[in-house]
């Protein structure tokens, strides 16, 4: 390495130390991406033009580890028209174009999967490895440059459904770091590196570590991605703490699977308000089934037998050619469901005191399949019925459950943390720092899950569940549903249902507008004002106070006594 690179990685470490502080990312809420979403983006700049400026702009969703899998203009034989090749809508990397890439690095072939999602899908593809310029902006009109970003390049990617079809995936993957410092050394001495590994590095970020809520495009809900610590909004509730395993995957033993209603009358047929016992274990396992947290994959993968128990309760059909329940839309009861304060609860074991609950709205999971799954767009519910191909058993728990969860990484330490995340509602951003040390966060009163759903739920009552037979539900307020979800919808209620379903949930109405009222919109989020009165009957959980968790001692991790060559990290 010159000189000069060293002396200007000093300065850059030394004069961005007393500025240390986590980096909010800037998501793209004008972009999301099916085919089977809509899942929400960042936008990076990858490669360079000869005079420095970005090259390539191109939309990725965040999730994987060590190298950020990125599709060329390779993956589109060079046809760039979004009609003939959907993945050139989100940006494509012009690889031979950059005048910073580095080729040939490695004999390792590149990834088109990583934490198991490979035994999830039956994924085909080719990709090789370099290093190049990636810059990503943030939320303060920011930007972070690292000039030897770890890249997979991928010139194809397919997914093989269950009747044999196949379809190119759409969108490639931002890369959430990797162990100790982040860094990854090649055999030709080229070293590349990620986004939070490096900041920390180069002291411009507290520690290697991320905290991540996706959010929901379908609900105008923008994500949170922070690097070198986390949104205290976007914790609720329990904020448990896991280690990571020796292959680095968020794998926990998941306990049980429930259907429970938040507040308000059941929408179920069945009219039963907690309905338990979903969860169809191996019996090998003894009643602690392992499951993997994969932001890269879009669905629930679970076993046919707990997919058939849970799809029972609801108004779904399996359409076995592409292993995916879509909802029937012309049913009474599916309207009722996904608009009502019921959801999906999973329940995993936790290392400290009691298990931690995860609850899914059933309003995050009418999502939509479009083509080339399915010929127009139809609304579904993702539960993907599977075993695993690498015979290791385990669940996969994708970008649906992460609508509703908080995930977050502390590199440093090996650990990972997972939390109840908030609705649509949900309040200003508070963002704290991860320490290196940290092997525990902080969370906000468990309360915040129901009242940051209030304005977009449709409570029930006992009478207008019995009397909405043929008719619709709507608050009057809140985000519309997905496309799909709105063509299979039908229009217009008799005038005398609806004044029978006003008068009858007048109070609960009156209820959620005095919440709403208190709910102050804000750029960048909302106000909470507290609720004296919470309407709602939590499930497993304890308290409403924020509290802070930790389980276990801290996990050192040893890095090697040579130091890596370091690229400057440019703030803009």
């Amino acid at each position: 390495m010159h000189l000069s690179s060293v002396l200007l990685a000093i300065a850059s470490t030394s004069t961005l130390v007393s500025a240390s502080a986590p980096y909010v990312v800037q998501w793209n809420s004008s972009k999301s991406y099916g085919p089977d979403g809509p899942w929400p983006v960042v936008t990076v700049q990858v490669g360079t033009r000869a005079n420095g400026d970005g090259l390539s702009a191109v939309d990725l969703h965040p999730g994987g580890i060590w190298e950020s899998m990125i599709l060329t203009e390779a993956f589109c034989n060079g046809d760039d028209d979004p009609t003939h090749c959907p993945a050139a809508k989100a940006g494509l990397y012009n690889i031979n174009g950059s005048h910073n890439v580095l080729k040939n690095i490695t004999k390792e072939v590149g990834l088109v999967w990583q934490w198991g999602s490979n035994s999830a899908f039956n994924i085909n593809g080719s990709a090789h490895k370099v290093v190049d310029v990636m810059t990503l902006g943030g939320v303060q009109g920011q930007s972070m440059t690292v000039g030897n970003s770890t890249i997979s390049a991928v010139d194809s990617s397919t997914i093989r459904l269950p009747d044999g079809g196949n379809y190119s995936i759409q969108v490639g993957t931002l890369s959430l770091g990797a162990p100790g410092g982040g860094v990854q050394p090649f055999e030709t001495g080229v070293d590349g590196e990620t986004f939070a590994g490096h900041a920390a590095l180069t002291n411009s970020i507290p520690s290697n570590s991320f905290g991540l809520h996706y959010g929901s495009s379908s609900l105008n809900q923008v994500g949170s991605l922070v690097w070198g610590g986390y949104d205290q909004s976007r914790v609720i509730g329990d904020a448990a703490a896991f280690d990571l395993t020796t292959g680095n995957e968020m794998r926990l033993s998941l306990l049980d699977i429930q259907i429970g209603v938040e507040n308000g009358s059941s929408p179920f047929a069945s009219g039963s308000s907690s309905m338990t016992g979903l969860l169809k274990q191996n019996a090998s396992f003894g009643g602690a089934q392992p499951t993997i947290i994969n932001p890269i994959v879009p669905y629930f993968f679970l076993s046919p037998q707990t997919c058939t128990t849970i799809a029972a309760n609801l108004p779904v059909t399996l359409e076995p050619n592409i292993g995916l329940y879509l909802w029937n839309t012309k049913d009474p009861s599916y309207q009722r469901i996904v608009q009502s304060p019921a959801y999906l609860a999973f329940i995993f074991q936790n290392a400290g005191a009691g298990n931690l609950t995860i609850k899914v709205p059933f309003l995050l999971l009418n999502l939509t399949l479009e083509g080339p799954i399915v010929a127009t767009p139809q609304p579904y519910f993702p539960c993907r019925p599977f075993h695993a191909s690498d015979d290791s058993g385990d669940y996969v728990l994708g970008k649906a459950f992460l609508q509703a969860a908080f995930i977050g990484m502390n590199w440093e330490q090996n650990k990972f943390f997972m939390a109840q995340a908030p609705g649509p509602g949900v309040g200003a951003s508070n963002v704290q720092s991860i320490a290196p040390n940290d092997t525990s966060i902080n969370s906000d009163p468990v309360e915040h899950f129901a009242i940051t759903w209030a304005r977009d739920w449709t409570v029930l009552s006992a009478t207008s569940n019995s009397t909405l037979g043929n008719g619709t539900i709507s608050n009057g307020s809140g985000p519309s549903l997905s496309t799909g979800a709105k063509a299979g919808i039908g229009v217009g209620a008799a005038v005398g249902v609806l004044v029978a379903i006003v008068a009858s949930s007048l109070f609960c109405i009156r209820r959620r507008k005095n919440r709403a009222d208190r709910v102050v919109r804000q750029q960048g989020g909302e106000t909470l004002e507290p609720e004296p009165e919470p309407m709602y009957r939590p499930l497993h959980e304890k308290d409403a106070r924020p509290v802070s968790y930790e389980t276990g001692l801290a996990l050192p991790h040893e890095m090697g006594t040579e130091q890596p060559v370091r690229y400057p990290l440019e703030l803009g």
